[in-house]
């Protein structure tokens, strides 16, 4: 059990760029291809679905978490997928979220850090102290951004926001999401503009990601030998993780 687990917060440039997918995904490859312990995490507080994505629903929930913060964490005691991850979810009702502060999602990560070896975390795409507070604490942050100019000024925001926070290292890293073989927008091109290292395009396989929601199943599950799916393990090996 390590005390020093790594914190991934995954952050979408604007609404409708993947980014729950991106994390499920993600959190799929790391315990699936590597020997740590993982917890995917929804902090978009008020619109997660992360367990709607995989078929999930059952406590302890985020909030439930947080407003118990004596509560002995274990891995045995979480809900758990078939992958081997665990999961933090969010609740159907979820009046209580407003009262969330950083002090909450600190405590609640500091926790989780302790037991875990690796924590994905859905930050949603808002800018707010929940996410902004994620985004400070984790080792390393990922801006889901896809290839439209919207995505992009989204992504830019971001980063400046982000900036503001003295994050020391890396501010970001970026992932292009539903990546084009022809686009005419490459890595490079986007790090000059907005300022954003580009570590992976994730292909457009809009069928195989569609017939994988619906199913509630990963892409490691529903098509573990297609293109998009090794876009993943790709990323694995490049964050080092």
């Amino acid at each position: 059990m390590s005390n020093t687990g790594k914190a991934i917060a995954i952050l979408g440039a604007k609404g409708g760029v993947g980014t729950t997918t991106i994390a499920v995904n993600l959190a799929a490859e790391l315990a699936s291809n590597t020997d740590k312990t993982v917890l995917l995490l929804d902090l978009n507080l008020f619109l997660g679905d992360v367990a709607l994505h995989i078929g999930i629903d059952a406590t302890p929930t985020v909030m439930q978490c947080i407003h118990d913060p004596k509560q002995d964490i274990k891995i045995s005691a979480l809900p758990r997928h078939r992958l081997g991850f665990s999961l933090l979810g969010q609740a159907a009702d979820l009046s209580d979220a407003e009262a969330v502060e950083a002090s909450d999602v600190l405590a609640l990560l500091n926790r989780l850090r302790s037991v875990f070896d690796c924590i994905v975390i859905d930050c949603g795409t808002d800018l707010n102290e929940v996410s902004l507070t994620a985004c400070a604490y984790a080792d390393d942050r990922m801006i889901v951004v896809t290839e439209q100019r919207p995505a992009l000024i989204g992504a830019k925001r971001r980063m400046d926001v982000l900036a503001s926070l003295n994050i020391p290292g890396e501010t970001a890293l970026g992932l292009i999401n539903r990546a084009h073989a022809d686009s005419s927008i490459s890595p490079t091109a986007v790090q000059q503009a907005i300022g954003l290292t580009i570590i992976a395009r994730v292909r457009n396989a809009w069928t195989e990601n569609q017939e994988a929601l619906a199913k509630q199943l990963t892409l490691k599950e529903h098509c573990p030998h297609a293109g998009v799916a090794h876009d993943y393990t790709q990323i694995v090996r490049h964050m080092g993780y």
